[in-house]
């Protein structure tokens, strides 16, 4: 299963072509996917900014993985969670009232926001306090069940001072991911899968999107800006209208066909507004990187989407995220969890 669903930007496949360089591209990823042992690290950020607010995630792991009968792995992960700038806008305009509320007088109010300013800080403080202590995760996968270490929930402890009425064990059971099935009925069940779903997939992703990716010294890459993003939005929406009726058919939907017409007629009337409108409102880009060098496969990732800022008071309205990855094949080697375990349940 592993195999099929660690494809390196997958998400990418279903944005390029056809021509040579596209299937270059895909192959190459799918060298990946055939490893029976490999090695991997992650790492990445998530940023969400709302004007003067501003939220970001980091993360980092590295790991191993195997697919051979059963799916065994071990990873550890470093997560950095940065709150401090997010109540930036929220301060200051707490402030400005409470000094208005004196200005006037008003003694109740700057009670009253005076209380409100004091949670702020408080907050803020622990906000502080998570961006200058990463969360340390490690995860297990022995023979399909999946074990997660404590570590972390006993560091939010910490950091929030609350107290566990219990004592912790050094992993938490999750239990089977594939519930009991073994790796081979999975990826027998996936392949079935693709088979009963294969032309309703390829006509959900028939998205032309050819010249997009270009490749130079053995590197692929795939930019796509805000025109193009909406372009192929809109290409699978219609993908998605226009094959109504074999949605109808396959799944026995028992919707009238006069009413699959109507919809259609509604949205192709519709759908110029939207798309210009999208055009207009939304500022987005994204960039897609994979190459191979000596037997390691490395992706970055770099992806932002937010609203115009022409449209916004000329403040950044969006989201930012990044990632970069790298795998390459390894010897197969034994997984023990060492440590206390208790069940999820």
């Amino acid at each position: 299963m592993f195999k099929k669903l660690l494809v390196l930007g997958i998400g990418a496949v279903a944005l390029t072509g056809c021509n040579s360089t596209d299937l270059e591209l895909y192959n190459l990823m799918n060298e990946a996917t055939e490893f029976d042992a490999y090695e991997f690290i992650n790492k990445g950020s998530i940023e969400i900014i709302a004007g003067q607010d501003s939220a970001s995630i980091g993360f980092e792991q590295t790991g191993y993985a195997s697919q051979i009968d059963v799916l065994n792995s071990e990873s550890t992960s470093i997560i950095s969670i940065d709150y401090s700038n997010m109540l930036t806008s929220g301060i200051k305009q707490t402030q400005a009232e409470i000094d208005q509320a004196i200005e006037d007088g008003d003694m109740q109010t700057v009670e009253y926001l005076g209380h409100l300013m004091e949670t702020f800080e408080e907050m803020q403080q622990l906000f502080e306090d998570m961006a200058e202590t990463p969360l340390i995760m490690t995860q297990y996968i022995i023979d399909n069940v999946c074990y997660i270490s404590t570590d972390y929930l006993t560091q939010m402890a910490k950091l929030t001072g609350e107290e566990f009425d219990m004592e912790l064990a050094d992993y938490i059971d999750y239990g089977d991911i594939f519930e009991g099935l073994s790796l081979e009925v999975v990826e027998e069940l996936l392949n079935d899968f693709e088979n009963t779903y294969s032309d309703l997939l390829a006509t959900l992703l028939d998205v032309s999107a050819e010249g997009l990716t270009t490749k130079e010294n053995d590197i692929f890459t795939v930019n796509l800006g805000t025109e193009e993003i909406v372009t192929i939005c809109a290409n699978l929406m219609d993908n998605v209208i226009y094959n109504l009726d074999m949605f109808n058919d396959m799944f026995a939907l028992g919707v009238d066909n006069s009413e699959i017409i109507a919809l259609q007629a509604e949205y192709n009337e519709l759908k110029p507004q939207f798309v210009e409108m999208a055009k207009l409102f939304l500022n987005a880009n994204l960039t897609l990187q994979y190459y191979n060098i000596d037997g390691v496969h490395y992706q970055y990732f770099d992806m932002y989407v937010g609203m115009n800022p022409l449209f916004n008071a000329g403040e950044v309205m969006g989201m930012q995220m990044t990632m970069t990855t790298e795998v390459f094949e390894t010897q197969y080697r034994d997984l023990t969890l060492n440590g206390t375990v208790m069940s999820i349940d």
